[in-house]
């Protein structure tokens, strides 16, 4: 069976998803309401979540947290997984791990998509990537 998952961000978070309301109950109560599955939590830093209280919330709802977002690292931190500059790679290995952690407390997985970085100009495709599988 298919399941389906809308994504929201905490008030806190850069990107400003459709769902993202004054709070992150608000934010899973209306994903559940508009009778989705699961929910995404599209986060910056773990550090910033209590895990114990957003668990609670999720099954409250009956809904399941499936996907820890982690691209927000990348939005506002600019941590990159790909980038050259090593102490902003073991910056972003760190803040990957933490949200890893955070998603493991739920059962769910993690996106790597901005986390993973961009190609920085001056930088060629094939450098981004062995610093990308260095990081990983």
């Amino acid at each position: 069976m298919m399941k389906t998952a809308m994504t929201i961000s905490p008030p806190s978070g850069v990107l400003k998803f459709v769902a993202t309301l004054s709070s992150l109950d608000e934010g899973i109560e209306l994903v559940a309401k508009a009778g989705f599955d699961a929910v995404e939590i599209a986060i910056r830093d773990p550090k910033e979540l209590d895990a114990a209280a957003i668990q609670k919330t999720v099954e409250k709802n009956g809904i399941e947290l499936c996907v820890i977002g982690t691209g927000q690292s990348y939005v506002f931190d600019k941590l990159s997984l790909s980038t050259p500059k090593e102490e902003n790679r073991i910056r972003a290995v760190e803040r990957y791990k933490s949200q890893m952690q955070f998603a493991a407390h739920f059962g769910a997985r993690t996106t790597l998509a901005l986390s993973l970085g961009v190609i920085e100009e001056g930088t060629t495709r094939e450098q981004a990537l062995a610093c990308a599988a260095r990081s990983l």
